[in-house]
Formats: C-alpha cells, sequence, structure tokens
C-alpha cells in the first residue's frame, strides 16, 4: 500500500517507485491511499484546498488511465491507513517524508498503529 500525501503525482515520486518494485517482486498490486486530514484541511485557504483536490483529480486519472484506482478516505491518517492496511491485508505501508513538524508527528503516530498491527 502507498499512502500519498503531499506528493500528489506519480512521478517524480521515490516511495511510489518503491511500492511498485517490491509489488512486480512479489507479484502483487499497489494500492494507492490519500487521506483528507481534518489537521491539514483545517489549516489550508481556499486555493490550497481546491489545488489538492484538482491534483487528487489529475492523480486518480493517471491511476485509472494505468488501469488501477487510489482510495481516497476522510479521518485521522492514524487510523484510515491503519484500518484500510488491516482490511486489505498489505504486509507494508510506504510514503515519501515530509519534514514539517505536523507530518512528522503523524508519521509516528501511522508507524505506531502499524507496527501494532504486524504492517511494515
Amino acid at each position: 500500500m502507498y499512502w500519498h500525501r503531499r506528493t500528489l503525482q506519480p512521478s517524480p515520486n521515490p516511495a511510489l517507485s518503491t511500492a511498485f518494485t517490491a509489488a512486480k517482486q512479489n507479484n502483487s498490486c499497489v494500492v494507492p491511499v490519500f487521506v483528507l486530514d481534518d489537521a491539514i484541511l483545517s489549516r489550508a485557504n481556499g486555493l490550497g484546498v481546491a489545488f489538492m483536490l484538482g491534483s487528487l483529480h489529475e492523480l486518480r486519472d493517471w491511476y485509472r488511465g494505468h488501469g488501477g484506482d487510489i482510495v481516497i478516505q476522510h479521518g485521522d491518517p492514524t487510523d484510515v491507513v491503519g484500518c484500510l492496511a488491516r482490511t486489505i491485508g498489505v504486509e507494508q505501508v510506504v510514503w515519501n517524508k515530509d519534514h514539517s513538524q505536523l507530518a512528522r508527528a503523524r508519521d509516528r503516530a501511522v508507524q505506531r498503529a502499524l507496527t501494532r498491527t504486524g504492517v511494515a
């Protein structure tokens, strides 16, 4: 599973490339996910939200053009990413690093939640 965050483009995207490579080696697929996080949305202005939604639309079109789709959910990423990972039965979730303070705290929380459920 690949968790899209700030990087809403397929390329260049190091973690997405890693996910595709691992899926190819394991004869599996990548499930791309984006979470509409209120902690982020509450800090964004209308133009920022409009840009994000436009970028998500383009990203969804790209996935659909390649025979897939992206899962878009609303909620706390700690809950959503962990729940999706368990529901789908994935072994690993990957994402790109984001160095903002909010992102680092969110990453640690998601990592802890995934580790508790045995997902790398």
